[in-house]
């Protein structure tokens, strides 16, 4: 883990579990907000992430870890954030270290495409601490950006419907337009504030609880207006599932 650079007054702290094109510009956003961050990514910056302005990384991070790029590129914007980094994949980490940094954490990103590591996400965290869950579908054409509240909202395996990892297929690196991509970023920027503004001390309208799928289209047919293309969907809470259902309670947000 990288040393801890201190910032006077943050709005919140967020750990992040991959560092690629939603997660470095998430972060980046949140670190302009000041927030607190910790971040954890094994991977290193390639030539395709810099490609297009997809990624926040700065073009002399090619081959750092993504990680450390990240640091490097918000200490040359100038932004005195307070940042912890793990050059190391989500699989690397014990449950135990997990289940820490969620309890550390006012908001748990979680932006890679591992399925069966997502799921073990969800499992590990849903009792801890609110997760956002971003993702694309095909060519980034459409996106989804889901949050599960411990004891509010059905967890992400309820939420998409699935009962294990196969049944979650993923897009490894599938190239989308940056617009897009930073789209979907945004989208997680404002749920996270929102979650660390105890849920709704803020008003804004794509922020419901009671709707924890936020589906966007960015292929909106017959309109410039994207506002349009965003649909709030709601997940109804498994009695059956081992991490939402019955077994979980009426347990409070942390």
């Amino acid at each position: 883990m990288s040393a801890v650079r201190r910032s006077p007054a943050s709005q919140g702290q967020v750990t992040i579990f991959g560092i690629g094109s939603v997660g470095s510009n998430s972060a980046t956003s949140l670190a302009q907000m000041n927030y607190r961050l910790i971040v954890a990514d094994g991977d290193r910056v390639s030539e395709s992430n810099l490609e297009g302005g997809r990624s926040a990384f700065l073009p002399e991070t090619l081959g750092m870890y993504k990680a450390s790029a990240l640091e490097h590129t918000l200490l040359r914007l100038g932004l005195k954030v307070e940042i912890a980094t793990f050059r190391r994949m989500v699989q690397e980490f014990s449950d135990q270290e997990i289940r820490s940094l969620g309890a550390q954490s006012d908001a748990v990103l979680a932006s890679f495409d591992e399925s069966e590591q997502l799921l073990r996400l969800n499992g590990l965290l849903y009792e801890v601490c609110p997760v956002v869950y971003p993702g694309f579908h095909q060519g980034a054409r459409t996106g989804h950006v889901i949050t599960t509240i411990p004891g509010v909202t059905a967890c992400l395996r309820c939420s998409m419907g699935i009962r294990s990892a196969d049944q979650l297929r993923t897009l490894h690196a599938e190239p989308g337009f940056p617009p897009d991509i930073r789209r979907v970023a945004d989208t997680v920027v404002r749920v996270i504030s929102w979650l660390c503004a105890e849920q709704g001390s803020e008003t804004d309208r794509l922020l419901d609880p009671a709707r924890n799928i936020i589906f966007l289209d960015n292929r909106p047919s017959g309109t410039l207006d994207r506002s349009l293309s965003v649909h709030l969907l709601s997940a109804d809470r498994n009695q059956d599932c081992a991490v939402c259902g019955r077994g979980f309670g009426n347990t409070e947000r942390r």
